[in-house]
C-alpha cells in the first residue's frame, strides 16, 4: 500500500483549488434566466447564420451576448436609453416594455457593444437589418448612434410582429434567428431560450410598470 504524505505545498495548492471552485460556484449561482448583464464580454455564443449574405428581410440581430445574471427590472426602466427606447416604441406602435426587454437582453443598454457576428449597439442590429430598417423608417440610420439604433430596432421588431400576426414569441424568435431561419428550420433551442428570457423580463417590466412607473 502506498502512503501519500501531504506537504505544506500540497495544502496550499489544495486551498487554492478549493478557492477557485468556490469562486466558480458563486459565478454559477449568479447565472439567471436573463443571462449575464453588465459583466458580460462582448462575445456572442452564436450568431445569426450568414445574416450579411441573406436578403435584408431574412436577417436578424446576433444572438445576445453570453449568459448574464438576473437583474431587478427597475434597472431597465430608468435613464436616457430607456427614454429613447420609449420614444422609438411609441413611434412604431410597439409595447415599450417589450422593446426595453429586447434591448436589455441584447446589450444591457450598452451602445458600444459589438458582437463577433457584426451586430452593433443597444438593439444589436446586423448590417442587413440596418438596411431593412432604413427602408422601414424612410431614411438612413447610423447603428452606432443611440437614437438611430433604437429606432431601427423598434421598427424592425414592429415589422416582425406584423408579419407574425401579433405572435410575440414568433416575432422575438425571428428577431433573434432571422425570419427565414425560423421559417426554414423552426425555432432553434438557442432562440427558444432567448424568447424565454425576453418574455420573462417583459413580464417583470409590466409588473414593475403597474406599480412604479407609467
Amino acid at each position: 500500500m502506498t502512503t501519500i504524505t501531504t506537504t505544506p505545498t500540497a495544502c496550499i495548492n489544495g486551498t487554492a483549488i478549493l478557492g477557485a471552485a468556490a469562486a466558480l460556484a458563486v459565478l454559477w449561482l449568479l447565472a439567471g434566466p436573463l443571462g449575464s448583464i453588465g459583466a458580460a464580454s462582448d462575445v456572442s455564443f452564436e450568431s445569426s447564420a450568414d445574416a450579411d449574405a441573406q436578403p435584408m428581410d431574412e436577417a436578424g440581430p446576433a444572438v445576445p451576448l453570453a449568459h448574464r445574471p438576473a437583474v431587478h427590472p427597475a434597472a431597465a426602466t430608468e435613464g436616457p436609453v430607456a427614454a429613447a427606447l420609449d420614444a422609438a416604441a411609441a413611434e412604431h406602435g410597439v409595447d415599450r416594455s417589450l422593446v426595453r426587454a429586447v434591448a436589455w437582453v441584447e446589450s444591457s443598454f450598452r451602445a458600444t457593444v459589438r458582437s463577433d457576428a457584426g451586430a452593433v449597439g443597444i438593439m444589436q442590429l446586423m448590417p442587413a437589418t440596418v438596411v431593412h430598417a432604413e427602408e422601414l423608417v424612410g431614411h438612413d440610420l447610423d447603428p452606432l448612434d443611440v437614437q438611430d439604433n433604437v429606432r431601427g430596432g423598434a421598427a424592425y421588431l414592429a415589422h416582425l410582429l406584423d408579419r407574425a400576426d401579433g405572435d410575440v414569441a414568433h416575432a422575438l424568435a425571428a428577431y433573434h434567428q432571422g425570419w427565414a431561419g425560423v421559417m426554414r428550420d423552426g425555432v432553434s433551442s438557442t432562440s427558444a431560450g432567448y424568447v424565454d428570457r425576453v418574455m420573462d423580463l417583459h413580464q417583470q417590466l409590466e409588473g414593475h410598470r403597474s406599480g412604479a412607473w407609467a
